[in-house]
Order: C-alpha cells, then structure tokens, then sequence
C-alpha cells in the first residue's frame, strides 16, 4: 500500500515498485508511473492505486456432469493488469489520502469476474462428459480449455486484464458419488489382498501338508525301528528265560543235594542224639537217686534245725514278752497316777475358784434387804428355767406378803416383791 505523510496544507505520497499511481487533481490526471513519491494538496486530489503485480484468484466452480451429477471444480487463476489505466476505469481501485488503504476490495472483484469467464468453459465440458470421467480426467482437460478460452477472451481484455496461467486444482463429486466410484477401486484392492491372503493360506497348507507328511514318513520310520526293537526285546527276553531256566535247574539241583546231604546229616545226628538221650537217662537215673538220698538227707537236717530254732525262738519270745507285760503295766500305772493327780488338781483349783465367787457374792449380798434379795433370786431362777409347768401359790405365803405390802403403804414405803416359791416349780 502506498505511505501517505499528512501536514497541515500539503501531504506527501509515497508508492511501491509494483504499484502503479493514478493521481487525479480537479479531475483530470495530473500524475501517473509506479513507485513514484511526490507532494500534494489534499484536498483536490483524487489517487489510484493499481498492482502491476502477478495476482492470484481462487474460486470453487460447482455444476452438473452429462449424468446429472453435481460436480464441484476448484480452480486457480493467475492474471496481471496489462493496463493499469483501462483498468482502472473498469474497476475502483481509489484509496483513502488518509492511510493509503483501498477504499473498495478490487482484487475481490476482479475474482468474481475471472470466476464469471471460466464458468461457460466448465459448464460446456462437464455437459459432455460422465462423472467418473469428469473426475478422473477433469483437472488436465479443464485446465487445457480454461487456457485457451480466458486468453482469447476480449471481455477481459477490455478490462485491462491478461491470464498468466490456469490450475484447476481438483474435480470433485459429491461425497456419496466420491465413496461410489471408490467402491470397484477399494474392492479391487480387498480382492487382491484376499488373493494375496489366499495364496498365503495355500502356501502355508502346502507346507502343512509337507509337515505332516515329513511326520507321517517319520512315524513309519519310527514304527519299523520299533518292530526291530520288539523282535530284539523278544529274543533278548528269550534268552533271559533260558538263563532263568537253566539257573532255576542248577538251583533245583544244588537244593536236592543239599537236602539229601541235610537227610544223612539229620539221620546221623538222630543216631547220635538216640545214643546221646541213652546215657543222658542213665545219668539222669543215677543222678536222682543221688539227689534223693542228698535231699532225704538235707531235709532231715533242716528239720533238727527248726525244731532247735523254734524252741529258742519261744523260748526268747516268752521272755521278751514277760519283760514287754511288765514294763507295759508300770507305764500304765504311771499314766494312770499322773492323771489322777492333774485331776484331783484341777477340781481342787475349780472348787477353790467356785468357794471364792460364792463367797464374794456372799458378801455382796450381806447388806441388801431381805426382799431385794429374794427379786435377784427370782431372777437367777427365771434365767435358770426353760419351762415352768404349774405355780402354787400357800395362803402362807400370799398373806405374808399382803401383810408387807399394807405395812409398807402404811409407812410409805415401797412393798417387798414376792419370794419366789420354794416348791412346786418344775425347772
């Protein structure tokens, strides 16, 4: 963008190399070049800026192949502007003497109007051919076409307008036809993996077969080395019989010898011991009648003995006795004394004690009236009885102490309680 310096009656207009001023004073183009820097009066003055720059166009072209199929056709354009003057004329490509900016956006509209010419090419081609050739060959076709139709078009070159060169990016469908027509590739493509995957497996079965027949020869081989090895087995086994055979026949013989030599031995030995168990009576014989006449006599011997020995064990039993009697009968004298004597003490140290209460008591009731005496006794008696049967009471004795009783109310006096019978109490 062109720098534009503002002072109070002047300003200063500054351009790039690619950019080609216009500058307009009371209407009438007073200055023009590219890169050119120079000073003004704002306010009569009118500037266009135009790019002698290669610019570039991007626009999305969507129509219909011949089988009534939306296709869509990005395309890229890149243009010039031969004559910056026409084109200018054409198009507004004023700025503001404020900051240099565009007023409008002519490169916008200078798209549009690329994206209008290159339409009726595209249309015309898609009309003629199918989707899956639109497609598959759209992008070079349309690029050749769109060439040769926006270069010869004079509309764009009235505008000062020249095509440097033509891209049409891709040539779409829309996503359910795109994922169609991929549909026979993709498949393709699986049905070759799966052959691939088939010849996979039937190599790997041929190899399996391979194995198992390897397995199969090395079984059987295994099978005849075993057979061999029966046979072998067998014949060892026998042969381990006949050994087995002929050693249990030499032991049978050797076990006959034996027991033959075992029967002259026992019939030798029997001999002996019948000769042997002869003598032995004989000496048995003689040996107990020995013994008899040795134990007749040892008996008789031990008898003497034991008449002598029990007649001396009597005798000193009766001794020990006698002594054992009389030392028993004098320490049961002593025992007897000595208790009699603690006995006799004992009594004598009670009855003393009791004689001493008595008389203490004796005396402690040797200055009490007659009656108060008689109530302790009362008294002492009622402790002493568990159960009293019948009370009689004397005309002796009633009046003796109804007698007391006036007398002592006449005098004053407190009457004497009443004397506890003398008889006809049952303790």
């Amino acid at each position: 963008m062109a720098q534009i310096t503002r002072y109070p009656f002047f300003a200063h207009l500054r351009s790039e190399p690619n950019q080609y001023i216009l500058h307009f004073s009371a209407g009438r183009l007073t200055r023009e070049g590219k890169g050119v820097a120079y000073w003004f009066r704002p306010l009569s003055a009118a500037a266009a800026q135009v790019p002698v720059e290669d610019c570039c166009a991007t626009f999305l072209l969507a129509e219909r192949s011949a089988d009534f199929q939306e296709v869509s056709v990005q395309c890229t354009v890149v243009y010039r502007f031969s004559d910056p003057k026409l084109a200018a004329s054409r198009i507004n490509f004023s700025i503001s003497l404020v900051n240099g900016n565009w007023v409008e956006d002519p490169l916008d509209r200078a798209a549009s109007l690329w994206n209008q010419r290159a339409r009726p090419s595209v249309r015309a081609y898609l009309a003629t051919v199918q989707v899956a050739d639109a497609v598959r060959n759209g992008p070079e076709v349309l690029g050749r076409e769109l060439t040769k139709a926006l270069a010869v078009d004079e509309e764009l070159t009235a505008m000062g307008l020249r095509l440097v060169s033509v891209q049409v990016d891709q040539v779409i469908a829309t996503p359910e036809v795109r994922k169609a027509l991929e549909t026979p590739t993709r498949e393709s493509i699986q049905q070759k993996a799966d052959e691939a995957v088939f010849q996979r497996r039937a190599l790997a079965v041929e190899k399996e077969r391979a194995i198992k027949e390897n397995e199969l020869e090395t079984q059987v081989e295994l099978a005849k080395r075993q057979d061999d090895l029966i046979r072998q087995q067998g014949s060892n086994k026998l042969r381990e019989v006949e050994s087995a055979a002929a050693a249990e026949r030499a032991k049978l013989e050797a076990e006959l010898t034996r027991q033959h030599l075992a029967a002259d031995g026992a019939a030798r030995d029997l001999k002996m011991k019948a000769e042997t168990d002869a003598i032995a009576q004989k000496t048995a014989t003689e040996a107990r009648a020995s013994s008899q006449r040795v134990l007749g006599e040892a008996e008789a011997q031990t008898k003497r003995v034991l008449m002598e020995a029990e007649a001396h064990s009597k005798r000193t039993m009766g001794e020990a006795e006698a002594v054992a009697k009389k030392a028993l009968a004098d320490a049961e004298a002593t025992h007897k004394r000595l208790v009699g004597e603690a006995e006799a003490g004992a009594r004598r140290a009670i009855l003393e004690a009791e004689t001493e209460a008595e008389i203490r008591g004796l005396a402690a009731w040797k200055d009490m009236p007659p009656e108060v005496v008689t109530a302790l006794g009362v008294k002492a008696l009622g402790e002493k009885i568990t159960k009293i049967g019948d009370i009689h009471l004397t005309p002796d004795l009633v009046g003796d102490w109804l007698t007391k009783l006036l007398r002592g109310k006449a005098e004053g006096a407190a009457p004497a309680p009443l004397a506890a019978p003398k008889d006809g109490i049952e303790a």
